[in-house]
């Protein structure tokens, strides 16, 4: 995933954060609830050629339901778009 290349799927692009980003294991979630899967974050968001690709799929989506849309907004805390 170099810069240049084509913006891949939806399903690409989640292999390649799953890839870097998904444990398995036994893990205690905020709720009480266990769980065997855990998606470290930071594992690809310190990924910049990753998160390159994540804006473009973002960009390309926001214009597939918004063509004349010209900037994306988001909630500062839990949406930050990267």
């Amino acid at each position: 995933m170099r810069s240049g290349t084509s913006v891949p799927g939806a399903e690409g692009l989640l292999a390649e954060i799953c890839r870097h980003a998904l444990i398995e294991g036994d893990f205690v979630l905020s709720s009480g609830r266990r769980s065997p899967y855990y998606v470290d974050k930071y594992r690809f968001e310190t990924r910049p050629e990753l998160l390159e690709v994540l804006g473009q799929r973002i960009a390309a989506v926001a214009r597939e339901v918004e063509p004349q849309a010209a900037r994306l907004a988001a909630p500062e805390l839990g949406a930050v778009a990267l």
